[in-house]
């Protein structure tokens, strides 16, 4: 391997003596090296045309990034792992009191729950209660443009049933809140809108037919901003500004 080393280094020298400007060989010969690991543990440094490539700090440093990213897959998957149990716990028929517990825990946790890949899979599953409620409440607690449509398409299919699926009306209540802080975010405090006119008219239509729900319709008859109407009307409205501005 030292000879094989050694003649690589002579061609890679003639080379750049004679035909190729040394920033091009040097990206071949980081080239030819990730393609031949062993070489790197054999040679400390290459001098090409005056660019010195120091191969062992370049590994050390790849090696640390790796690790870095090792170690922050692992704490994202721990704390999808929490999260996940917490919801396990959540119990859609409890009382209030009961679920504010829960609730807080749920609030805590969903602060440092930085995986949008995780609380979209909530929304696109089989709408179950706990699911909804998560969603909710992770969405809250980061309301970025991108979670608008996976919470529509969600309450678009509660929407469409009478009974709103028997999902809880304060679970309801929470997702749609997340997707009126969503709009909040987005329209009126990010310097640049992010939210597409057909994503803006998608939720108008959806947020619009589940207003007429009939259980919506029933939530908080005696002040129904209280209820699931609350968010639903608020929403609305900064759609309409959306789509006009």
């Amino acid at each position: 391997m030292a000879g094989e080393t050694s003649v690589w280094y002579d061609y890679i020298k003639l080379i750049v003596e004679t035909i190729v400007s040394w920033q091009v060989l040097a990206l071949l010969v980081l080239y030819y090296l990730s393609r031949n690991p062993k070489l790197i543990e054999r040679i400390v440094s290459l001098d090409v045309g005056g660019f010195k490539v120091e191969l062992r700090e370049i590994k050390e440093e790849l090696e640390a990034n790796r690790q870095e990213v090792e170690e922050l897959s692992a704490e994202i998957a721990n704390e999808r792992e929490i999260f996940t149990e917490t919801l396990a716990n959540v119990n859609e028929h409890a009382s209030m009191r009961e679920l504010t517990e829960v609730r807080e825990r749920l609030r805590a946790q969903a602060q440092t729950l930085d995986d949008p890949e995780y609380i979209r899979s909530l929304l696109t599953g089989q709408d179950r209660p706990a699911d909804v409620y998560g969603a909710g409440i992770a969405i809250r607690a980061n309301p970025r443009p991108e979670f608008l449509r996976p919470a529509i398409d969600c309450l678009d299919r509660l929407s469409q049933s009478d009974n709103l699926k028997s999902v809880r009306l304060n679970f309801v209540w929470t997702l749609t809140k997340a997707v009126h802080q969503i709009l909040v975010t987005d329209l009126k405090h990010s310097p640049k809108p992010r939210l597409a006119r057909e994503d803006l008219e998608h939720a108008q239509a959806v947020l619009d037919r589940l207003a007429k729900n009939p259980r919506v319709l029933r939530d908080r008859p005696e002040n129904p901003s209280k209820g699931v109407r609350g968010p639903i009307k608020w929403s609305l409205q900064w759609i309409s500004r959306g789509l006009n501005r």
